[in-house]
């Protein structure tokens, strides 16, 4: 789930900025109309609510690959385990997240070849602390959406709410929150994206074939 402000305070306008999206914000969808979110100054969990309607746009991607099965024991479980190790929100994280990012490109081909077959564990992912999109990553690394040595490629603070938008690893787009339709912009990116109701009976691997 990713927020865009209608009307955007100042520190949402700077993130806008620094990563080229209107969208601020992230959060995962646990079910039963509770989400987790990295808000400061920890993470949690809490309850949709109307008032996040308001003033407020809220796009939704759902994965290809499903929440099914064990995935959303798995899911409320990592998150439980942040919570009780009283996970953080990650000031430094945001702080220097366009040096991250930058950095993490550069390095990646030598970071494969380097730790390739190294295997993050649940346990480790849970003593880290995560700014919003960054929680989103560990979460999707956690139920093995993002499995294995993959998740080399995906270091959770290097990603932005921009960044979940652009890549189909974290779903495609099955529409919108929002109390009034006329707060979308033309113009929003989520517009561009693969629709779910589109290819809803299609294989994700069979995309563009």
């Amino acid at each position: 789930m990713l927020f865009q402000s209608c009307d955007q305070k100042k520190h949402q306008q700077k993130i806008s900025a620094a990563t080229g999206s209107p969208y601020t914000h992230a959060a995962v969808y646990l079910g039963d109309n509770e989400i987790a979110e990295a808000t400061p100054p920890k993470i949690r969990k809490r309850q949709l609510s109307e008032s996040d309607k308001e003033g407020q746009v809220i796009g939704v991607l759902r994965s290809q690959l499903g929440f099914s099965g064990e995935r959303p024991i798995a899911l409320r479980e990592f998150v439980e385990s942040l919570i009780r190790n009283g996970a953080w929100y990650d000031f430094r994280g945001i702080r220097d997240f366009n040096t991250v990012k930058t950095k993490f490109k550069e390095e990646l081909l030598n970071i494969l070849e380097r730790d390739y077959g190294k295997v993050t564990a649940n346990d480790e992912l849970a003593r880290r602390s995560y700014f919003c999109s960054a929680l989103v990553v560990a979460c999707y690394a956690a139920v093995g959406l993002i499995d294995g040595t993959a998740k080399l490629a995906y270091k959770a603070e290097a990603f932005s709410p921009a960044d979940l938008h652009e890549d189909d690893t974290f779903g495609w787009f099955l529409g919108y929150i929002t109390a009034d339709e006329k707060d979308i912009p033309s113009d929003d990116p989520l517009m561009t994206k693969t629709l779910w109701r589109d290819l809803q009976d299609a294989r994700w691997w069979q995309q563009g074939s």
